[in-house]
């Protein structure tokens, strides 16, 4: 077993060689869930790319090693402690014990989705194929945020890797993560938005979606370009770089749940708002677009806007400092009763702007709550109401 700890990135590589049995094993899981991953690569829809993969399968069935694959396993702080002080020891009897252990949540196979398919293929043909032996290659890190750092940077895959691919790798470990640490939140496998019963309930792939916003500072992240997003991929390595944007992300899903909370129950005249994008406070952040608005606005101004860098002293500062102005904010909504939260919010203003665009809603829904969250940030909270967003937001 050979262990080496990168000291950029806070994570530890360790090569190890197993029976393709033992290795099947242990990301029996995470092939399931990622299996169509691979499949999605164009070059794989070529006739030649079906050859080679063909050709692979008939080489393992003769006995050929494969390079290694790569595994990423997110162990969580006190594992990772273990494995810091088996490392100063050198001593690593335990170490196949955390893996064999860690939960089927946290792996991800990082590169050897298309080998280990072949594997399986070759073992339809050949049982001895379970007893031949394959290296594997340890990503074990404390968190999500140091797997994606070392993704984004150290990938050295043949076919370039999107953004939505490296996210979809680690969807399972990320959702594991946040539900984990983010209290009072609940994610759904299906969308489902209209029968939300309780405030923090959404969509699981929706919620990842706002962590590439959080993370690339963009309303809206066009997630399936592999050349276009290559300015997308630079601000996400600017934000993941310190080793802080899981953290900071879960921070604010919190403050987000708790606006959902303190706005959840409200409910207005059905003949009123019968024909109307919203129509009660649970309707508010049910809606994708206005989360999305949300959570860039509260990233631009802490990382900056895209292409901006900002120390990682001045963005804690500026942390510090929203989270104080939303604990207020959130004081004083407490204080008002429905009748007054519905007026403070204006749903009328608010839903007249709905109605503006016929073409590219969605599009215009985000940019329209950016602007408006940007500006109840830019004016400190201290709106009587927020008529003034909606209107800076709707003229923009």
């Amino acid at each position: 077993m050979d262990v080496l700890k990168d000291l950029r990135v806070d994570c530890f590589s360790l090569m190890k060689t197993y029976q393709i049995k033992e290795y099947l094993g242990i990301i029996e899981t995470a092939y399931k869930q990622k299996g169509n991953i691979e499949g999605q690569r164009v070059a794989l829809k070529t006739k030649s790319a079906i050859t080679i993969r063909n050709r692979m399968k008939s080489d393992i069935v003769r006995g050929t090693i494969l390079p290694p694959v790569v595994v990423g396993i997110v162990v969580g702080e006190d594992g990772f402690n273990r494995i810091e002080k088996m490392h100063e020891a050198r001593d690593y009897a335990e170490l196949e014990e955390i893996i064999n252990a860690a939960d089927s949540n946290t792996i991800s196979i990082i590169d050897g989705m298309q080998r280990t398919t072949s594997i399986m293929e070759a073992i339809n043909e050949s049982q001895a194929v379970l007893e031949r032996e394959i290296r594997v290659e340890f990503w074990i890190t404390k968190n999500v945020n140091s797997l994606l750092y070392r993704m984004l940077i150290l990938n050295t895959g043949q076919v370039p890797w999107n953004l939505k691919r490296q996210i979809e790798v680690v969807y399972n470990p990320l959702i594991k993560e946040l539900t984990d640490n983010v209290e009072s939140m609940t994610l759904w496998s299906v969308e489902n938005p209209s029968n939300r019963t309780s405030f923090g309930e959404y969509q699981a792939e929706k919620i990842v979606e706002l962590f590439l916003v959080f993370g690339t500072r963009e309303v809206k992240v066009d997630t399936k370009g592999a050349l276009a997003d290559e300015f997308t991929k630079l601000d996400f390595i600017g934000v993941t770089s310190e080793n802080q944007l899981n953290e900071l992300f879960m921070r604010f899903l919190e403050i987000m749940i708790k606006f959902d909370e303190i706005v959840f129950e409200l409910t207005l005249d059905p003949d009123v708002v019968e024909d109307e994008k919203f129509k009660s406070g649970k309707d508010l952040f049910g809606s994708q677009t206005l989360k999305a608005g949300f959570m860039a606005a509260i990233a631009q101004y802490i990382f900056g806007i895209p292409g901006e860098e900002y120390s990682k002293e001045k963005q804690n500062e500026k942390v510090a400092y929203l989270m104080d102005l939303f604990e207020h904010y959130f004081e004083k909504l407490k204080e008002k009763n429905d009748e007054e939260l519905i007026e403070y919010l204006d749903f009328i203003t608010l839903n007249e702007y709905m109605k503006t665009v016929n073409r590219g809603i969605g599009d215009f829904e985000r940019k329209f709550f950016n602007k408006a969250f940007e500006t109840l940030i830019d004016k400190k909270f201290e709106l009587e109401n927020l008529t003034p967003c909606w209107r800076a937001a709707g003229s923009k």
